[in-house]
């Protein structure tokens, strides 16, 4: 992430934590909409009006626990290919 902080659990004496959507998304400075963490939402948009992480409890209470609540199917599932060529798989069960 950018400073090499992590975003969602930063040092509080040097950065804030960022908003976010329930999508665990948002978009940067320049405009670039990007996620940070596998979401739901890529794979199953959802519909209607979506609101901030910290407006919802669960979201706002554990960011991993919430991801991976979302996640209502945890079958193998290709989500990206990293610039070195690994594959990124959505959270699972095995």
């Amino acid at each position: 992430s950018a400073n090499n902080v992590d975003p969602f659990y930063p040092s509080p004496t040097s950065y804030s934590a960022e908003m976010t959507d329930k999508c665990l998304s948002h978009p940067q400075a320049s405009g670039l909409f990007h996620y940070h963490s596998i979401s739901y939402c890529a794979v199953s948009p959802p519909s209607g009006t979506m609101t901030a992480c910290a407006q919802d409890s669960s979201c706002n209470s554990g960011v991993k626990a919430y991801m991976l609540s979302t996640w209502t199917s945890r079958t193998l599932t290709l989500f990206g290919v990293a610039k070195d060529g690994h594959l990124i798989y959505g959270p699972y069960d095995s």
